[in-house]
């Protein structure tokens, strides 16, 4: 019997450390349970030289599944990722696909609301249908900075329904079908009361500015005080 290939893509500059790691790792390890092989390919944006990002696209070509897990940078997928997908979709234009693999996202942001996921979410569809890829849909919330790189086992009762709505999802993913709406709708749940996440980012963001002794710049505002 041939083990089925699924392929993980981490879009975040930070790499292993990254919740995206977290999140794409948890998918690759409940798919083993249903028929996929344990060695799976594994690339980070961060370190893809020309030649890695040959041996991924050659990968792409005899995968059953591809998953993209990334963060969201700027209502966008982060740059060295984009340029990963540009190199793939020019060779799948001058070579088209023989088999189709299906392709799924995981996306997370540091905003509460996982309404700015959607754009990117979009990108990624869009990227299927012009490379030939079988779109399954997109696995997005919000206020990923709270799983903070943590396996999504040891994060706490916070993620208890991420872990849910992945379940919920790795069955229709390892069968190629869309990821069921219930998934989508649990992730839409936010992890605590925004005004509690929004107390907790910023006392992240005022403590990494006193490590990186920048705390005055945190009251700049230049394009309030720059005159037009």
């Amino acid at each position: 019997m041939n083990m089925k290939k699924a392929l993980l893509l981490v879009g975040s500059p930070r790499g292993q450390a990254s919740t995206s790691q977290a999140l794409g790792s948890y998918l690759l390890n409940k798919l083993e349970s249903f028929g996929y092989g344990s060695e799976t390919f594994l690339a980070y944006v961060v370190a893809m030289t020309p030649e890695k990002t040959a041996a991924f696209i050659e990968a792409v070509r005899g995968a059953d599944l591809v998953i993209f897990s990334f963060p969201l940078y700027v209502d966008h997928l982060p740059a060295p990722m984009i340029k990963i997908l540009e190199a793939i979709a020019v060779d799948i234009v001058r070579h088209p696909l023989e088999k189709r693999p299906a392709l799924t996202a995981v996306v997370q942001s540091g905003f509460p609301e996982v309404i700015q996921n959607r754009p990117a979410v979009e990108v990624v569809r869009l990227f299927a249908a012009q490379t030939g890829m079988n779109w399954l849909g997109g696995l997005a919330f919000g206020m990923g900075g709270a799983v903070n790189g943590k396996p999504l086992e040891k994060a706490g009762g916070m993620v208890r329904h991420i872990i849910k709505a992945f379940q919920l999802a790795i069955p229709s993913l390892a069968e190629s079908r869309p990821v069921p709406e219930e998934a989508v709708r649990l992730l839409e749940k936010p992890m605590m009361p925004p005004f509690l996440y929004g107390i907790a980012a910023n006392f992240s963001f005022r403590r990494t500015a006193r490590k990186k002794a920048c705390q005055e710049s945190l009251r700049h505002r230049p394009y309030l005080e720059k005159s037009f």
